[in-house]
């Protein structure tokens, strides 16, 4: 009798070995190689994944979609419960990931993570502050308003975009003044926002007030201006809500300028004029 019409598949299952695409032991041509079938010549079996092969793009839209989840979950969970409060296990949890080993895949880590949830918005505060400084560096040098604007309305704009963008602001306020701002990476972070921009340009507007002293003010404002749209957004949402003495947005975003203007201009009190911090 001769070979059996599923010779090939035999082979393959015994150990035989035939160069892909040469020809099988009847002299036809192993179409394996070249037609997207496995030895067994079943349409789309699989096969092993080629070393260094980028994913495909429904491989690819995954990832991006396990990411985004995980981002959402942290976002949430920091600003409700505060960042050191919130173990990665709820994070994996509340993103509804049966891998335990997604968050480091993405992230590596806390750290990492911690980093992917500031990256969503810098860019946004970025822009919106480089635009408000150049209309601040076209206006006369006596103008601390305008420069202030630039510091000030990015924050308060983000407020109002929608629930992640407000998480951002009460995470972002914690870890200001929390352990982690001296973390060499969440400090280039916040620096990208160009707030040492908007900083520069007040004190060339600020001669009479020492440099060690102003910079002392902005550091104290800066976290003021996160802290004070956090505050308010909570203030808000809370059972209470607004009293008849909370301003209205627009109202609050210039008082809070106002503010900001007064405790950069303040007087420095004579005959008491501190220098910088020796070490």
């Amino acid at each position: 009798m001769g070979p059996s019409r599923y010779g090939s598949t035999v082979a393959a299952a015994t150990g035989g070995h035939r160069r892909p695409g040469g020809p099988n032991r009847r002299g036809r041509v192993d179409r394996s190689a070249h037609d997207g079938t496995d030895s067994t010549g079943i349409e789309g079996a699989a096969r092993p994944p080629v070393a260094g092969r980028r994913p495909g793009p429904v491989m690819a839209r995954s990832a991006d979609a396990t990411r985004t989840r995980l981002i959402d979950a942290a976002s949430r969970l920091f600003a409700e419960r505060g960042v050191n409060n919130v173990s990665l296990a709820e994070i994996v949890r509340a993103a509804e990931q049966k891998n335990a080993s997604a968050l480091h895949y993405h992230f590596g880590g806390r750290e990492g993570l911690i980093e992917a949830v500031l990256e969503r918005y810098i860019p946004v505060i970025r822009g919106r502050r480089l635009e408000l400084l150049d209309d601040a560096r076209s206006s006369p040098d006596d103008d601390l308003h305008s420069a202030v604007a630039a510091l000030v309305r990015p924050v308060t704009e983000l407020a109002q975009r929608g629930e992640h963008e407000r998480e951002y602001l009460h995470i972002g306020a914690e870890l200001a003044t929390g352990p982690q701002r001296d973390h060499p990476k969440i400090q280039a972070l916040f620096h990208g926002t160009a707030g040492g921009d908007v900083g520069k340009l007040v004190a060339g507007r600020l001669p009479q007030v020492p440099a060690p002293v102003f910079w002392e003010r902005f550091r104290t404002v800066s976290l003021l201006n996160g802290r004070a749209a956090s505050d308010r957004i909570r203030m808000l949402a809370g059972e209470g809500g607004a009293d008849p003495t909370t301003l209205e947005d627009e109202a609050f975003v210039v008082n809070l300028i106002d503010m900001i203007v007064g405790a950069l201009s303040a007087p420095v009190t004579a005959g008491r004029r501190p220098g910088p911090r020796r070490r």
